[in-house]
């Protein structure tokens, strides 16, 4: 016959163990060696999206700067070949330092989408279909 005798005695089968009697809160050995408690993985999230962002920020300011230096250079006088003389003499030495204004270069940034999108829209007529959906997501 089946007692509780082993509730008083402190000892417990291993069956009845997870079910009768609650684990204490820690259980793993670092816990009970470590008074702190383990990040939490929200936490460690955040540490390593911010190690990322302060990564990756320099090498997308420069390649920024590069694709406005190209737009500037070598499609701005595809558009009007006075406006492009104008900023070349106004920045004299310093060409590749040319002013971008933020509306520049939120036009400069809606150009490349809409050549994705182009590219994209190309690429399903001729080769998938499944990049017409690319291309409608684009543009």
């Amino acid at each position: 016959m089946f007692t509780l005798s082993f509730l008083t005695s402190g000892r417990t089968p291993g069956i009845m163990r997870n079910r009768l009697l609650p684990w204490p809160a820690r259980t793993r050995l670092i816990d009970a060696l470590t008074d702190t408690p383990p990040p939490s993985s929200q936490a460690l999230v955040t540490t390593r999206i911010q190690q990322l962002s302060t990564t990756l920020q320099p090498t997308l300011l420069e390649a920024d700067a590069a694709y406005q230096r190209f737009v500037q250079t070598y499609i701005d006088p595809l558009f009007g070949r006075k406006r492009h003389t104008y900023m070349t003499r106004l920045a004299g030495e310093h060409t590749n330092q040319l002013s971008v204004s933020a509306a520049e270069r939120m036009t400069n940034y809606r150009l490349a989408l809409g050549s994705m999108a182009l590219v994209a829209s190309v690429l399903g007529v001729l080769i998938h279909p499944a990049f017409t959906s690319v291309a409608i997501v684009l543009g």
